[in-house]
């Protein structure tokens, strides 16, 4: 699914997370009640307009910040944008079997590197996971449990993170 900044989304949410307590920034470990529901189109297909908005606001907000900052803020928002790219990969490798595993995502400019993990992530990831038997199983990798759901609900959680740390300085 290309980038469209014409899509536009409806206001259905598409989960609804009852939480007690305020998590730590940055908790991968996290798994909500919802994660475990099983993955079907619907959420995939928010899930997707999701991440074209996001990578657009994303970009927008880099290129900005580089075209007005100095070369030490360019570097750290190249290296955060390298990040969230590597990032992206790792999450969908969190699934046994995803197409992440089958090659690596190799270090180069950082918005062909977004480009070629968000690519990977709609057209490989996405169909990988709806094509699972069981689209709610459960993976341990490194201690840590993962579901195809919070493989994608991860991926853009950090990405709107990324957003605001760079939007804000």
């Amino acid at each position: 699914m290309p980038l469209q900044p014409s899509l536009q989304p409806d206001s259905t949410p598409v989960d609804v997370i009852e939480a007690t307590g305020h998590p730590e920034t940055g908790d991968t470990e996290a798994l909500l009640p919802s994660d475990r529901d099983p993955l079907d189109e619907e959420y995939a297909e928010r899930a997707k307009m999701l991440f074209c908005h996001a990578r657009l606001d994303f970009l927008n907000v880099c290129r900005r910040a580089l075209a007005n900052g100095s070369a030490a803020t360019g570097e750290h928002i190249r290296l955060t944008m390298m990040h969230v790219a590597q990032a992206e990969w790792w999450y969908a490798s969190r699934i046994a079997g995803s197409p992440a595993d089958a090659a690596s995502l190799e270090r180069g400019d950082p918005e062909l590197m977004l480009h070629q993990a968000r690519i990977m992530l709609l057209e490989e990831h996405i169909p990988f996971l709806l094509s699972l038997p069981d689209r709610a199983r459960l993976y341990v990798v490194d201690g840590e449990a993962w579901t195809p759901r919070k493989s994608l609900r991860r991926a853009i959680w950090h990405e709107l993170y990324h957003l605001r740390r760079v939007e804000i300085g």
